[in-house]
């Protein structure tokens, strides 16, 4: 949403500020291998959900983390994955 504020420059850099702020977590191996065995088995059930929000999951998952999110509604079938609604 920043690169799309009528304040764009602002917008970024407010985004930036917070970035300094927080862990920002990466794929891994093991967020990978998650991500594949969750794909599966939801394909295999007949649900989906979209592939960016199974990932983000799987990253979060892979780090033992809290995934912190304002829209849970996506995550909330991922298996084990532990989410906060802010």
């Amino acid at each position: 949403g920043a690169y799309l504020a009528s304040r764009r420059e602002e917008a970024v850099a407010l985004v930036n500020e917070f970035a300094k702020s927080v862990s920002i977590l990466g794929l891994s191996k093991k967020s990978c291998e998650l991500f594949g065995k969750d794909f599966a088995s939801f394909k295999k059930n007949g649900k989906s959900i979209p592939e960016f929000d199974l990932l983000i999951g799987c990253i979060a998952k892979a780090e033992g983390k809290i995934l912190v999110t304002r829209d849970g509604k996506h995550f909330k079938g991922i298996p084990d994955l532990k989410v906060e609604m802010w």
